[in-house]
């Protein structure tokens, strides 16, 4: 699966062109997930999590995902990265 690696100051311009811009533009989002860096050995060298926008293209049947750096924490980060995605793709 094509990924992306996208910077989180970015991922609003990204999400939209992959939806309105791109040659085989994005349907939907059809997952997002979030994984909590915290657990590594050595957390202060990774985001608190990095966020995963799994897309899905019905035009040319493909899929892609981008992921993001996410700081802060509680489940109200998480939350509004899943508004963002939805915003912007639904």
């Amino acid at each position: 699966m094509l990924t992306f690696q996208v910077a989180e100051s970015r991922l609003k311009d990204v999400l939209r062109y992959l939806k309105t811009g791109a040659t085989r533009s994005i349907s939907g989002l059809d997952d997002l997930t979030a994984i909590d860096e915290s657990a590594r050995r050595q957390p202060d060298n990774f985001p608190d999590y990095t966020m995963v926008y799994h897309l899905l293209s019905f035009d040319s049947a493909s899929r892609a995902a981008a992921e993001s750096a996410a700081a802060g924490s509680g489940s109200h980060h998480v939350e509004h990265y899943r508004y963002l995605a939805f915003g912007q793709l639904v």
